[in-house]
């Protein structure tokens, strides 16, 4: 091999590898900003509505969401059958006629 041809392949491959380079420079930069936004959110889960206080709220929201829908059963009940609703099973408790 002379050292023209040489130089020609090290020249065809440099081309492509510095394209690489900058494509993966580039990868890794988007990549370290992303995973540092996903830091941010993990370190102050409560100010992105992941942390234990938003769950709370939720769970008290829903919580009385059932409350009111449970009156409204209770109240339709009455209503259509003129007397009060069953008890409420207690448990794993099954209804006996």
């Amino acid at each position: 091999m002379t050292t023209e041809t040489a130089l020609w392949i090290v020249g065809a491959i440099v081309v492509p590898a510095i394209g690489w380079a900058i494509h993966i420079t580039y990868l890794v930069m988007k990549t370290k900003t992303e995973v540092g936004v996903l830091l941010k959110m993990h370190r102050e889960p409560d100010k992105y509505g992941f942390g234990t206080l938003g769950t709370n709220e939720n769970l008290k929201e829903n919580t009385r969401a059932v409350r009111s829908l449970t009156h409204y059963f209770k109240w339709f009940i009455a209503e259509q059958m003129e007397k009060d609703p069953p008890p409420p099973l207690e448990g794993g408790a099954t209804v006996v006629d």
